[in-house]
């Protein structure tokens, strides 16, 4: 009922729609009146939160409460802690310390630690061999191309390949991935054959962004919620290869001090090749062409006999025995 306006005081006042109210003389009708309650769905009841004012109309409630504050996550400055020239580049990295690691657990047979060492696994027996990265295919507006329902087929989008990496020995990945495009990753054998799960989330990196990851993750359950493989989230199953001081588990470093002038370098890798079961595809070439071939010097090396010291370069070559 709307509300009531009673003539039989000095002053007019709206009055609720009472039977009380209704045999007062000469009731009339008063314009409505708007105030704010609150439904309380446990006890089905109504509170007024305000009293109602007379020629006010509530039209937007807005409804807040006190709260903690939350963590506020700052955005990052290229040049500070953002690496400036993966903003140039318009790229992120994506830093999986190893696939094998699934949720914590070393999922590898044996184990990583025999993966990565190649004396132990050859590269032939190693399950996960590359990375692919894919995108869904664009669809344009219908006033570019109004493409006809079943073009995309019953899944409504196709995927666009972006591009292939190598998976380390001990299951590593470090790749550089398109800024601002959302992608996924799948894990592939040496003929390029999918041997995981397809991921089932997109990921997406700002310029300059580094996501590291211990591993990766099995599908969400009641009792195993999903952890995404996020770093931090569990312990990893694998340390991760040594940064610096030896070499990997099963490779030898062979320091060789090459005079490109004088052809002593054909001696050398011939010593090399005696030493290595590959020998005879023994990569040696000039540090501008090779990354991480690095020159340690350019005069005459005391170790070579005849060196002229002319064009010397000292490499490090690394190979398998």
């Amino acid at each position: 009922m709307a509300p009531l306006r009673s003539s039989s005081e000095l002053v007019a006042t709206v009055v609720p729609c009472t039977s009380a109210n209704l045999n007062v003389a000469k009731p009339t009708v008063a314009p409505p009146l708007y105030s704010v309650w609150m439904f309380d769905p446990a006890q089905n009841t109504l509170q007024p939160i305000m009293s109602p004012v007379e020629g006010t109309m509530i039209t937007d409630v807005a409804v807040a409460q006190p709260r903690p504050l939350q963590n506020i996550i700052l955005d990052k400055v290229p040049g500070v802690n953002l690496d400036q020239d993966l903003v140039t580049a318009g790229v992120g990295v994506i830093d999986i310390r190893s696939v094998y690691d699934i949720d914590g657990v070393d999922t590898a047979n044996p184990n990583i630690a025999a993966l990565a060492n190649p004396v132990d696994t050859p590269a032939s027996s190693r399950p996960a061999r590359f990375v692919r990265l894919e995108k869904a295919v664009s669809i344009p507006d219908k006033t570019v191309v109004d493409l006809a329902g079943a073009a995309f087929g019953a899944s409504n989008y196709m995927m666009q390949i972006l591009g292939y990496a190598p998976i380390e020995p001990d299951g590593s990945v470090h790749i550089e991935v398109p800024a601002n495009v959302a992608f996924r990753m799948e894990i592939l054998d040496a003929n390029a054959r999918r041997i995981a799960p397809v991921q089932g989330v997109w990921l997406q990196l700002i310029p300059g962004e580094v996501v590291t990851c211990n591993g990766c993750h099995k599908p969400a359950t009641t009792q195993h919620p999903i952890s995404h493989g996020r770093e931090g989230l569990f312990n990893p199953a694998w340390p991760g290869a040594a940064v610096g001081g030896t070499a990997f588990p099963g490779e030898t470093l062979f320091r060789l001090s090459m005079d490109l002038a004088t052809g002593t370098a054909g001696v050398l890798l011939g010593l090399a090749s005696a030493l290595s079961p590959d020998g005879a595809r023994l990569p040696c070439h000039r540090p501008a062409q090779r990354p991480g071939v690095r020159a340690a010097g350019v005069s005459g090396h005391p170790d070579v006999p005849g060196s002229s010291g002319q064009g010397l370069q000292e490499v490090s070559v690394i190979t398998r025995r």
